[in-house]
């Protein structure tokens, strides 16, 4: 176990870190097909525990069928009320509602280095998939993929 001091609170994580459980990927599941045909947008927090707590935001890109953009004061409220809570950013998501669930190239250049990035799109059969990356320094210094999870049709 590692852990990692945040301002006051101290996070221990269990190697490896926390994977989606199937109740938090059928939320991100859920929240995405409401927002078709526009990508939907979450911020993934994580407390002392290593459990995973999911803050919608909403969408304020122009071109939100392929782009998202968080309004950064929206995202200082529901951060600030995470840290009240013990709580600190481990993920950001977003959909792709057009496409696969792998990182544009936009994606890859804007995402921040210093917490995951997860994925999410549907298949032709409506099947939510959900990927994870984790940006990894060292030699050959770039996002990994960490996880991949498949969402059943939801009846």
């Amino acid at each position: 176990m590692r852990a990692i001091a945040e301002d006051r609170v101290v996070f221990a994580h269990r190697s490896p870190l926390p994977l989606p459980s199937a109740a938090l990927a059928a939320e991100l599941a859920a929240r995405a097909r409401a927002a078709l045909p526009d990508e939907s947008v979450a911020a993934v927090f994580i407390d002392a525990q290593g459990a995973l707590s999911l803050e919608p935001l909403v969408n304020r890109a122009r071109e939100r069928r392929d782009r998202f953009r968080v309004d950064p004061l929206e995202f200082v409220a529901v951060e600030h009320r995470a840290r009240l809570a013990g709580r600190r950013l481990f993920a950001w998501f977003h959909s792709h509602p057009h496409g696969p669930a792998e990182p544009s190239a936009e994606d890859l250049a804007t995402a921040w280095r210093d917490c995951e990035s997860w994925l999410g799109a549907f298949d032709a059969e409506g099947a939510f998939s959900l990927v994870g990356l984790a940006f990894e320094a060292g030699a050959r210094p770039g996002w990994q993929p960490r996880f991949r999870v498949a969402v059943p049709t939801a009846s």
